[in-house]
This record gives structure tokens, C-alpha cells and sequence, in this order.
């Protein structure tokens, strides 16, 4: 089990022009928003859930289209 993004220790570069190394793989990320969307493949986090099924998505724009191809 992983920790929550909100809840890993504080993780930023050290000077602005350095990236986000992801505590798990090691894989460096340009932003902070980018990281947190990486980090969530790890947790298994899909916190965006579809009001019609089961189906729960990582990002807003897969829910999005989810819905328009699944419940038009």
C-alpha cells in the first residue's frame, strides 16, 4: 500500500527548475499537478467516479469521455 499524495512528506525541487522525482519509481515530472497524476497510477487513486456505473477514472477528461461514449 502506498501513502496518499496529501499525505507524502513534503516533495518539491529544491530550486524551480528541477523536477519532481516520484518516491516509487524514481521517475522524474516537470509540475506538481503532472506528479500528483503520476503518483496516482501507483495508489490506484480514481477519485473522479461515474454517476451511472461503476467506473471510476484518474482524470476528469477520461470521466468525460467515458460518459459521452458509454451514456450518451
Amino acid at each position: 500500500s502506498f501513502i496518499p499524495f496529501d499525505e507524502l512528506p513534503h516533495i518539491k525541487p529544491k530550486n524551480p527548475r528541477m523536477n519532481y522525482t516520484c518516491p516509487v519509481c524514481a521517475k522524474e515530472i516537470f509540475n506538481k499537478a503532472d506528479f500528483r497524476r503520476h503518483y496516482m497510477v501507483h495508489t490506484g487513486e480514481r477519485p473522479y467516479p461515474c454517476s451511472h456505473c461503476p467506473y471510476r477514472a484518474r482524470q476528469l477528461y477520461n470521466l468525460r469521455s467515458h460518459v459521452s461514449n458509454k451514456h450518451p
